[in-house]
């Protein structure tokens, strides 16, 4: 799962299919992942981008923040969010990274999942 995280970027659209806290739509990557204590004390964590940023129901959580990194977490996606323009007549769209055009292929998949590894030992070229 984190490869394919990783290896996409969402463009927003209306916001409806994009989940607020998972998917990859901010510069930064998921919201769960570089701002887990604000994540942990929410307490609808499967909302969309739409829902989320719709009358900033996103910050309901907010009388829960007992920690400086809760409210430096807060502020960090504040901040994202204010860059957020949803388009209510555009979908939203997912692009593969690791391919010029966007588009998936297993191929390149595959070739992700390899980067950084050895190659396979061959003792006929000592």
């Amino acid at each position: 799962m984190v490869l394919f995280m990783d290896s996409t970027k969402i463009t927003l659209g209306d916001g409806e299919t994009t989940s607020f806290w998972h998917d990859n739509w901010c510069a930064k990557g998921p919201l769960s992942l570089w701002a887990p204590d604000r994540f942990k004390i929410d307490t609808r964590k499967d909302r969309t981008v739409a829902k989320g940023a719709t009358d900033n129901n996103w910050i309901r959580s907010v009388p829960r923040l007992r920690m400086p990194v809760q409210l430096s977490q807060y502020i960090e996606i504040r901040d994202a969010l204010q860059e957020v323009t949803l388009t209510p007549t555009q979908p939203d769209t997912i692009a593969w990274c690791l391919t010029t055009d966007g588009a998936y292929n297993a191929s390149s998949d595959y070739h992700a999942q390899f980067l950084g590894c050895h190659s396979k030992f061959i003792a006929s070229k000592i």
